[in-house]
């Protein structure tokens, strides 16, 4: 019944269906649903964030009136790529011309350049399409692809209204599940990018930092002119809602992936079968589970779960420029290299590996028109900046990517392999040489990450030690390919003839079980615990009490710390963020701090969480106030820091 029910509403969501129906009507019905949804996301991830969400939509929206051939997810995949894009480069442009934190109409300036940008594109898209006819020799270049902007649509409800559910569990809910492991230095990256104006060429040199620029915008749009602790809660915002967008567009991407990769019949159709729907939106489901969500959250992975997205666009951008060739899916496969290279560099992997096999199918067209030529140039040119990259900077990568760390959370190992034989099953099946190579585009990538994992192994001193960039790399590379296992799957829907309502719910119920199915296999690939479950729970380190007590101490602008507030985990998490209230300048950058080398910031990342230490920091801060649950500390520091001047509180 649910699985019928979801098919219809995508169906007639879509509006290539409704059109041939009430053409006055299905406008009205998307303006409605399209308002609702920008006062949801208000409400749940304020301006800034939904100037981001809003951007990708209209450049959608813009680059499939512009050009049929990208109408569809692969224009939802454009938006993605180019939405990215346009606030990294005029965040870069702004940091050259000035190298100052700069205000807040700045940054809502350029988050509004996006938007209007895709509107201004679908205004004038009848223009230049009549400009630009008949110098184009595919046909397919002008068929009215589907929208399907309803699976879209309900992607982004869905993810918007789960944050809403969570944040109003409490304070501090909505944002200390984004700061477990090292999300906590991605507030300090934000914060100096911030302080340096924005992104530049020598930040970039030293750390893949477009996730944390992104980030950055968003904090920077919504005002800064906070008291201690409320900034630290709205950076930390900032993050979390850069989470919420990247898996928004995750999910998108995983449909669309699935979408494209079925046969052309039934990509073209004007309604879905409902098996397919259903599979589609079970897949999606993945991308909030706990190996991909659960994982990134738990070890910190900020920048790579960013980057998932736009590397699986750049997959649906491929085999897109497969199916209907065009110069624009082509170009954009380049620009969604760069992205990819600068946010977290080993998974320009996978863009690079579609990014072949699309010039290796096309190579006749890369150099007739213009057009082609042009892309060839951005997409081409991004393949050998990378490669350039590889071997000039060889020795500087070898060594950081052996720079010891504690070991991510482990996926088996075998993963890659299952989604190899996949791959290779689907690519012997193939049925016609578009099939064919539509199917190499998956192939290729899961064969590269496979090269790249045994070369990130082989390395090492022993040549099998799982370091800890090779297991996050297998994690990232297992989470871009994970919507493969859902593909036969959707190619077994959409192979079903035509049936009557009744039996099509009971297609679509059998194809929802399989899918729900393959997510049960999928669980095993990993430990971790469910990450919305624990995230409406108030998360485990940072727990959402100590965010919460964290900000309103940071707010009375006094040195404090929290000592057996909770478990020292909890408490040394907490800790890290008080410094960015009174232990830290407005650039992120730790205030001097005698006896600890690296300042503040020593004291909440060390895993030397000892009383000779928190006796060592009472004396090098006057009036420090300790916050603890331990009736027995007061006198203990009497007795042993008689000269600190520390100030216990306890507290309930």
């Amino acid at each position: 019944m649910l699985s019928t029910m979801l098919g219809q509403v995508a169906a007639r969501l879509d509006p290539a269906v409704g059109a041939q129906r009430a053409p006055l009507l299905v406008p009205a019905a998307w303006a409605g649903a399209g308002v609702v949804t920008a006062i949801l996301s208000l409400i749940a991830i304020g301006l800034p964030a939904t100037l981001v969400l809003g951007g990708v939509w209209s450049l959608a929206f813009g680059y499939g009136r512009l050009h049929p051939a990208t109408r569809g997810p692969a224009a939802w995949a454009a938006g993605i790529v180019t939405e990215l894009a346009v606030i990294c480069s005029l965040d870069f442009a702004l940091a050259l011309v000035s190298a100052r934190e700069h205000g807040r109409v700045v940054h809502l300036v350029i988050l509004l350049v996006a938007p209007a940008l895709g509107l201004a594109v679908a205004f004038l898209a009848p223009f230049l399409r009549r400009r630009n006819a008949g110098t184009t020799d595919d046909p397919a270049q002008h068929a009215p692809h589907p929208s399907r902007a309803g699976l879209a649509l309900v992607v982004t409800v869905i993810g918007l209204v789960v944050e809403l559910w969570i944040a109003n569990h409490g304070r501090g809910y909505d944002v200390a599940w984004a700061l477990s492991g090292d999300g906590r230095n991605h507030l300090l990256i934000l914060r100096r990018l911030l302080g340096q104006g924005g992104i530049t060429l020598s930040e970039l040199r030293n750390f893949p930092a477009l996730a944390n620029d992104v980030a950055a915008m968003i904090s920077a749009a919504g005002g800064r002119h906070r008291p201690p602790g409320a900034l630290m809660l709205h950076d930390a915002r900032a993050v979390s809602s850069t989470y919420l967008l990247s898996g928004i567009g995750l999910g998108c991407m995983f449909i669309a992936a699935i979408l494209e990769s079925l046969p052309r019949a039934t990509r073209m159709a004007r309604r879905l079968p409902a098996g397919v729907v259903v599979v589609a939106l079970v897949a999606t489901a993945t991308t909030a589970s706990s190996l991909v969500l659960g994982t990134a959250l738990l070890d910190g992975f900020f920048p790579t779960y960013v980057a998932l997205p736009v590397a699986v666009a750049a997959l649906v951008l491929a085999i897109r420029c497969i199916n209907d060739p065009s110069p624009y899916s082509f170009g954009l496969l380049g620009v969604a290299t760069v992205f990819v290279l600068f946010t977290w560099t080993i998974l320009a992997v996978v863009a690079v590996a579609a990014t072949v096999v699309v010039a290796a199918a096309l190579s006749r067209r890369l150099i007739r028109g213009a057009g082609w030529i042009a892309a060839s140039v951005v997409s081409l040119g991004a393949v050998l900046l990378v490669l350039g990259i590889l071997v000039t900077q060889y020795g500087k990568l070898r060594t950081q990517f052996l720079v010891p760390g504690p070991p991510p959370t482990p996926v088996q190992h075998w993963v890659l392999y299952l989604f190899a034989l996949i791959a290779v099953a689907l690519l012997a099946g193939s049925p016609d040489r578009a099939a064919l190579w539509r199917r190499a585009i998956p192939t290729a990538v899961v064969l590269m990450s496979l090269i790249t994992i045994y070369w990130l192994r082989a390395i090492t001193p022993d040549g099998q030690t799982w370091t800890y960039y090779g297991a996050k790399s297998l994690w990232a590379f297992t989470c871009c390919v994970l919507w493969i296992a859902f593909v036969p799957i959707a190619l077994a829907a959409a192979g079903l003839p035509a049936r009557h309502r009744l039996r099509a719910s009971a297609d679509a119920a059998q194809f929802l079980a399989a899918g729900l199915a393959v997510i049960l296999v999928i669980g095993l690939l990993t430990k971790v615990k469910d990450p919305l479950h624990e995230a409406s729970h108030g998360w485990t380190q940072p727990s959402a009490a100590v965010v919460s007590e964290v900000a309103s101490l940071g707010d009375q602008r006094k040195p404090f710390v929290l000592w057996g507030y909770s478990d020292p985990g909890d408490d040394r998490l907490g800790d890290f963020m008080a410094v960015l209230t009174w232990g830290s300048t407005a650039k992120g950058d730790a205030l001097p701090l005698p006896g600890f080398s690296q300042g503040f910031y020593e004291w909440g990342y060390e895993d030397d969480f000892t009383f000779p230490r928190l006796c060592l920091l009472a004396r090098a801060v006057p009036e420090l106030h300790i916050i603890t649950r331990q009736p027995a500390l007061h006198d203990q520091m009497r007795d042993s820091c008689p000269a600190s001047g520390a100030h216990v509180f306890l507290t309930k």
